[in-house]
């Protein structure tokens, strides 16, 4: 019972979000302005978000799909460790392989790969020395920011100014069986 009005809430907040858009989008239409996106005004909540979507979508293909046939942990690592970096929130070695999504050898591979490349710095834990935490290096940070405004840039605002129909995006009852001819 209580799950089940948790997830009302969740899911009338989400129908509150989209609705939010919907009028930021009606607020931008009606403003002069040129065609080039607004790049510098992506909220920063929205990288985090956006982070969370990409990492959801991956987790929801784990699901449905062997993990062998999509696997990517290096990006998986640096979506879990670029939103807990931006919620202020410490990420642990052992965190960051079960953000991975596969055996803690191999996540412990990519993280050195990671980590070879310029991309992840360990450094020592605030509340117990005897733990190593991971964090994002400068230039790892600013191409992860570079990178997700890129995808919010394209699923937010392109989107919205394509014609493509919701259709598109959307499940249409009616067009459950597709015709292979």
């Amino acid at each position: 019972m209580i799950q089940q009005k948790r997830q009302q809430y969740a899911y009338e907040l989400r129908e509150m979000a989209f609705q939010l858009l919907e009028t930021a989008d009606e607020i931008d239409a009606a403003a002069p302005h040129n065609d080039e996106p607004p790049v510098q005004k992506v909220p920063k909540g929205a990288l985090i978000q956006i982070a969370r979507l990409l990492y959801r979508e991956r987790s929801a293909r784990a699901r449905h799909f062997d993990c062998a046939l999509f696997g990517e942990p290096a990006w998986d690592i640096l979506l879990d460790i670029f939103e807990k970096d931006q919620c202020g929130e410490a990420i642990s070695v052992s965190s960051a392989c079960i953000a991975a999504n596969v055996p803690s050898t191999t996540a412990l591979r990519w993280i050195t790969v990671l980590e070879e490349a310029g991309h992840l710095a360990r450094i020592p834990s605030k509340t117990d020395l005897r733990v190593k935490e991971l964090c994002l290096t400068d230039e790892a940070r600013s191409a992860m920011v570079s990178c997700l405004i890129e995808v919010y840039v394209h699923r937010f605002y392109l989107q919205r100014k394509t014609s493509i129909s919701d259709e598109f995006f959307f499940c249409d009852e009616s067009r459950k069986t597709a015709d292979i001819g």
